[in-house]
C-alpha cells in the first residue's frame, strides 16, 4: 500500500504524493509543473500519515481542485484554505472545517 507524503520544494510550494518510498515520491513529482525544474535533492518529502487511510494508488498527487482531495487536505493538513484559492467561502466543499470560514 502506497503511503501518503507530503513534499515542498525551496520556495514553499507543496503537494502531496502517494508512494511506497521517499525516493519515487520525489520522482512521481518531477513529474508536475510545480517540482519540473527542480533535481530530487531540492525536493523535501515528510511523511503525512495522517492521510494514508485515503489508499491512494503510487504516483496519486493530490488535485486542490477534487472535493474529496481538498476537504481532506484542509482536514488534515491545512487548517484552512490556501491563500491563493479564489473559491468563494459559501460555495467550498470544505467550509465544515476551514479555520477561515466564519
Amino acid at each position: 500500500m502506497s503511503k501518503a507524503w507530503i513534499c515542498a520544494n525551496n520556495y514553499g510550494t507543496t503537494e502531496v504524493v502517494f508512494a511506497d518510498t521517499k525516493r519515487r515520491a520525489k520522482s512521481y513529482l518531477r513529474c508536475t509543473e510545480s517540482f519540473e525544474d527542480y533535481m530530487c535533492n531540492d525536493i523535501y518529502p515528510e511523511r503525512a500519515q495522517v492521510l494514508d487511510y485515503l489508499g491512494h494508488n503510487d504516483g496519486y498527487i493530490m488535485d486542490w481542485h477534487k472535493d474529496d482531495d481538498r476537504i481532506a487536505l484542509v482536514k488534515h493538513i491545512y487548517s484552512g484554505c490556501l491563500p491563493d484559492s479564489n473559491d468563494e467561502c459559501e460555495s467550498c466543499c470544505a467550509k465544515e472545517w476551514c479555520s477561515k470560514y466564519k
